[in-house]
């Protein structure tokens, strides 16, 4: 929770607080480094991106790294997406690809539902966890549902994903009800 948090507040300093903004784009598990303290560390920007204004439409990147990528890019939500993806890999223990046939992404999308409507975690949390606190994994679930299965236009912002993170805002409210027709798409 310690990893998710502190690179989550990471992120909403570069989109929240710089001026201008800093979109991270090579947003990975690789280039998030912890120290013996497991304080995450933001590594490679090379990717970064500068947004001196609102009027930038796309982003055109030449290096192949494997990241999670939203398709809508939409300035910081793009690395809302990616964080949401490696949020998935801190719960559940797998990395990008489970399979030869389906990313995290994929595999994740079927056992969420259960995981937010019934707190059932079995299927989806790594087993290697012997304890966690069920409210903290629920909240960490939520936003990494919140962050690559609903649309950039509803997507929270990393402002919102520390606040549930912190436990200072409910799941819910990032995680709606209706929101599950995201995970039938």
């Amino acid at each position: 929770m310690k990893i998710a948090i502190h690179s989550a507040k990471g992120l909403e300093y570069l989109h929240d607080h710089c001026t201008p903004q800093i979109i991270h784009g090579n947003l990975t598990p690789n280039n998030i480094f912890i120290d013996s303290n497991f304080e995450p560390k933001m590594a490679d920007f090379g990717l970064s991106i500068l947004f001196p204004d609102d009027n930038i439409t796309h982003i055109t990147t030449d290096r192949g790294a494997q990241i999670y990528v939203d398709f809508s890019y939409n300035h910081e939500n793009a690395d809302v997406y990616s964080f949401g993806g490696i949020l998935l890999e801190l719960i559940t223990g797998r990395g990008h690809s489970v399979d030869q046939r389906r990313t995290i992404l994929r595999w994740a999308k079927d056992r969420i539902g259960q995981a937010l409507d019934n707190s059932e975690f079995t299927d989806l949390v790594d087993s290697r966890l012997q304890e966690y606190d069920e409210d903290e994994m629920l909240r960490m679930i939520s936003c990494a549902a919140a962050s690559v299965y609903k649309s950039s236009r509803f997507r929270p912002r990393m402002q919102q994903i520390v606040q549930v993170l912190e436990g200072s805002m409910p799941w819910s409210i990032i995680w709606r009800e209706n929101d599950k027709t995201f995970l039938t798409e």
